[in-house]
């Protein structure tokens, strides 16, 4: 198992509490497009500087 493979059960489990506990402060569209947009930037920001073991992208 690779080191990093435990921190995504962890990282759900705080995403999931963090929906429950601010879907009624922010409302369902808002906390939605919160949770794609810090997915797609934490997804460049793995790529971009090769976190995971991967060939850094970089322009």
């Amino acid at each position: 198992m690779k080191w990093w493979a435990p921190r995504g059960g962890i990282v759900g489990a705080v995403a999931v509490f963090a929906g429950l506990t601010l879907v009624q402060k922010v409302g369902v569209g808002t906390l939605n497009g919160l949770t794609i947009c810090s997915n797609l930037v934490t997804s460049v920001a793995i790529d971009h500087s090769g976190l995971i073991g991967g060939a850094p992208n970089m322009p």
